[in-house]
Formats: C-alpha cells, sequence, structure tokens
C-alpha cells in the first residue's frame, strides 16, 4: 500500500480549466505506475 512519502504530485497548470493541463508527478523507486484522468463529475476519461 502507498504513504503519502511513496510519491510526490505537483499542481497542475496553467488551470483545470483549460482544453490542456500539465502536472509533474515522482514515485521513490522506479516502477510501472498508471495514472487515472477524472473529469469534474468523478467520470474517469482516461488512463495514461
Amino acid at each position: 500500500m502507498l504513504t503519502v512519502d511513496d510519491y510526490k504530485m505537483s499542481q497542475n497548470y496553467p488551470n483545470p480549466f483549460n482544453p490542456w493541463t500539465k502536472f509533474n508527478f515522482a514515485v521513490s523507486t522506479p516502477q510501472h505506475v498508471s495514472v487515472k484522468v477524472f473529469n469534474s463529475i468523478g467520470q474517469e476519461v482516461q488512463t495514461l
């Protein structure tokens, strides 16, 4: 199970209401990760 010390994720920019956004994340050890993107009503729209 992941703890808060196992990963870091930055605030998205420029902001979530533009047609695109960018964010950075890091994990404490090299590993495969997936990032799930949700819309404003909680529906999953993409898995990266």
